[in-house]
């Protein structure tokens, strides 16, 4: 199972790359509102829609990371072959 594990996880973290930069573009989106305001109570839904999913994204990130060191942690070392 952890080969198979691995395999996903290194396919998977070139797919990383494009949802930190997505990650990144709505934090700064959200930071500018901060700054800025919102209009209309619709802009705000959708702001906080966007924060929300924001949230969401940087767990899942999170989550991935620690499960990719864990496997890392747990991979046989040079030292034991």
């Amino acid at each position: 199972p952890h080969i198979h594990e691995a395999s996903l996880i290194g396919v998977l973290s070139d797919e990383l790359d494009e949802i930190k930069q997505e990650f990144m573009s709505m934090r700064y989106f959200l930071l500018d509102v901060d700054k800025k305001g919102v209009l209309t109570q619709g802009e705000n839904i959708w702001v906080g829609n966007i924060r929300d999913l924001a949230n969401e994204v940087e767990g899942a990130i999170d989550e991935f990371m620690y499960h990719k060191a864990s496997l890392s942690d747990n991979s046989p070392s040079k030292e034991s072959m």
